[in-house]
């Protein structure tokens, strides 16, 4: 059994302007003790004028070559709330967004009214990855949203379907057109709300309503509104609970339990079994039965399943085997770890390696010739016991006392 433990993950939160959405966005942020955010809010452009001297000005210049140049493989994720370009970025630095989004990154664009503008991003390079493409201007009537066939399947919203009558109106929406990916969300009339896509290694999504604010505020009765933007953030992340296909192996009695979960395929799944003894034995996953189906259990030992499409799950059943552990004694450890020290260049000896104890927010755990270790602060309260500070006497001695002192001064003064 090995448990990992994701070190905090970096989000960039670029705001075009300021409005209520940007707000309940930046406290989803915070609140979520899995990210670290930096924010910036574009309060001006560069052409401005403004006659406030240097020293007076409390604003900084948008530090477009830093974010988006040499520190953009710093953040996991980026996201562009009601961005409007403006000329701020050059070309060249939306090809490094793009680069990075396809080598693993995070992309979530939050429209506005200015998304179908000349000045918005669907008019520079980052249409590309973009799934959606705007086809007219904001359109401001009260809906509310509902979920696609394929947003009931999806994990971001498996759990609401169910309490979709309960969901508060929005007041605007962008129309487009879904030209990759899929919509979770959309309006009653078959408008994409949320849209999201792969684009190589990394995930795109697209929120075409600035009024989704009104769920966290309570406009119109509220909504999930956590769930919403909290699990989409996490999808981009790739957090493994929010795939859209998993494999479950388990065991019951003499039989093994196959699980399909996620968004379902329009046919059978085909797979392979590869049981402790390597012999593999094929396995059907029928729509029809839900995506589920049950092989004898025959011996104990590691359990390999694999999709078609390359999915995989594994699992160890039964009872561990003496034999098992012979590749955990300390001597074939130490050979193992030897080879995997050689082949690798992160690897540290810990015999010449410094621990230092690293708060719980540090955003590096690793140096040269030291590792850290994250301050828990963890607290156990056992209980409370009240007791004076002083027993009565001695606070009747410090009020004599005081009297008595009072008493020689104003003797001395007449």
């Amino acid at each position: 059994l090995v448990n990992g433990v994701r070190e905090a993950l970096n989000v960039l939160l670029v705001s075009g302007v300021p409005h209520n959405g940007a707000q309940a966005l930046r406290q989803l942020l915070k609140s979520d003790p899995a990210l670290n955010m930096v924010h910036f809010t574009i309060l001006r452009t560069s052409a401005r004028a403004d006659p406030t001297p240097d020293k007076d000005l409390a604003l900084i210049p948008f530090p477009v070559e830093d974010l988006f140049g040499k520190d953009l493989q710093k953040f996991d994720l980026i996201i562009f709330d009601r961005y409007i370009n403006r000329g701020f970025l050059p070309y060249t630095l939306f090809g490094n967004i793009i680069r990075h989004v396809r080598s693993g990154a995070g992309l979530f664009v939050i429209a506005g009214p200015e998304f179908e503008s000349p000045f918005e991003l669907p008019a520079t390079p980052l249409q590309s990855i973009l799934p959606v493409k705007p086809t007219g201007p904001e359109q401001q009537h009260l809906f509310t949203p509902k979920l696609t066939k394929k947003g009931q399947e999806h994990p971001i919203f498996t759990a609401l379907h169910t309490h979709q009558k309960t969901w508060g109106a929005w007041a605007s929406v962008l129309p487009a057109a879904a030209v990759k990916g899929h919509t979770l969300l959309q309006t009653p009339k078959g408008q994409p709300l949320l849209t999201i896509s792969e684009e190589g290694q990394g995930r795109v999504a697209t929120l075409l309503s600035n009024n989704w604010w009104f769920w966290p505020r309570g406009v119109y009765g509220g909504g999930p509104h956590q769930t919403l933007i909290r699990n989409t953030f996490h999808w981009l992340l790739k957090q493994p609970e929010l795939e859209e296909a998993q494999l479950h192996l388990t065991k019951k009695a003499d039989m093994l339990n196959i699980t399909y979960k996620g968004l379902q395929p329009e046919k059978d799944i085909l797979a392979t079994l590869t049981p402790p003894n390597g012999t593999t034995q094929p396995i059907t996953l029928k729509k029809a039965e839900g995506f589920t189906a049950q092989h004898p259990y025959t011996e104990d030992g590691l359990y390999t399943l694999t999709t078609k499409e390359g999915l995989n799950t594994y699992a160890i059943l039964g009872k561990m085997h003496k034999e098992w552990a012979t590749p955990f004694n300390q001597q074939e450890t130490t050979a193992f770890l030897k080879k995997l020290k050689a082949s690798t260049t992160s690897a540290q000896d810990l015999h010449t390696t410094a621990l230092r104890l690293k708060p719980n927010t540090a955003h590096k755990f690793t140096g040269p010739n030291w590792l850290g270790l994250r301050q828990q602060n963890i607290k156990n309260y056992t209980g409370t016991k009240r007791i004076p500070l002083l027993p009565y006497w001695g606070w009747a001695t410090i009020l004599l006392s005081l009297l008595f002192t009072l008493w020689a001064y104003e003797s001395k003064r007449k």
